[in-house]
């Protein structure tokens, strides 16, 4: 665990949730550690955002697709594709 702060010397981004976690994890009343498992989560969510970025790759394939099939892609939809599809070849080269 990092110091909880940033190059500025504010929080990190993912310290409340490491303190909710960190929390729930060692309270006395916590009996069985896996009710702790969704703070747990939402902590390895704000460090990683796997699954922002997945939903980022399913909403650029359905963008795809509609394009392919030739379906009607409203202008505001074809500048999000071109930018999601961009963001995920840099998630998966």
């Amino acid at each position: 665990m990092s110091s909880g702060t940033n190059f500025t010397g504010g929080t990190s981004r993912c310290f409340y949730e490491w303190q909710k976690f960190l929390d729930c994890y060692t309270a006395k009343s916590t009996d069985d550690i896996k009710t702790c498992q969704l703070l747990a989560q939402d902590y390895d969510e704000c460090l990683h955002h796997r699954k922002e970025k997945a939903r980022a790759q399913r909403i650029a394939a359905e963008y795809e697709r509609r394009a392919a099939k030739g379906e009607d892609v409203p202008a505001v939809e074809k500048r999000k594709l071109n930018i999601t599809l961009e963001d995920a070849s840099v998630l998966h080269p």
